[in-house]
């Protein structure tokens, strides 16, 4: 039942739908209708539970890599019902309000015109390559093919932040740095952070809401 013998260039597969032709991939209609439908029932309700929070985000979840930056807008979710529930200590059918940041997070969902935009098969070819570093000192970041580097100067408050905080933050330095360079352009990010590099392709995370909040 999930083959088709018969060549297409557009055609439907495990929920989702692929133009071979353009190169891209979108949710289905059916997929975005269901996912809507469930988002505006949770926001019309003042209390609700984890487990249905959970299967909000497992709706998302499941068509988070056919939307632009999908797994990010999910880190949002997650840390909104992180603040609302520990499921350590809480039972899933617990009562737990639909707070404003659970609204928040939940609103880009809502937007049909982001969840049809779709997603390229392949990703682009870098045109540049960024280098990073930082220290408990300070900054320092190289730009390949233009041979070009800024740095700076960590301040006392920054200073006292953890070394994979100070690592994402020379990223964002740079990245803010060069950003008219970078406008338009495919960047190959290089860090000898293990923690950034996971945190920059995975779109964030869950166990540093710090590190999750530089990322984005």
């Amino acid at each position: 039942a999930k083959s088709d013998l018969v060549p297409a260039k557009v055609f439907v597969h495990l929920g989702m739908l692929f133009f071979s032709f353009f190169g891209c991939g979108k949710i289905t209609d059916q997929r975005r209708e269901k996912l809507l439908l469930t988002v505006q029932a949770l926001l019309a309700v003042q209390t609700t539970t984890p487990r249905q929070v959970a299967g909000v985000i497992g709706l998302c979840a499941a068509v988070a890599e056919l939307v632009p930056l999908g797994r990010l807008h999910i880190r949002a979710l997650q840390w909104a019902l992180a603040d609302l529930w520990c499921q350590k200590t809480a039972l899933w059918d617990v009562n737990i309000p639909v707070s404003s940041g659970l609204r928040a997070a939940l609103e880009p969902w809502l937007r049909q015109e982001w969840l049809m935009t779709g997603v390229p098969l392949e990703l682009p070819i870098p045109s540049v390559t960024l280098c990073t570093d930082a220290s408990m000192i300070g900054w320092g970041a190289h730009l390949l093919p233009d041979f070009i580097t800024c740095a700076g100067v960590w301040t006392p408050q920054e200073s006292l932040l953890h070394i994979n905080e100070l690592e994402m933050l020379a990223v964002s330095r740079a990245m803010t740095w060069w950003k008219d360079r970078l406008r338009n352009q495919a960047v190959m990010l290089m860090s000898d952070n293990t923690t950034v590099v996971a945190y920059v392709k995975n779109q964030g995370g869950t166990h540093s809401r710090s590190l999750c909040t530089l990322t984005v």
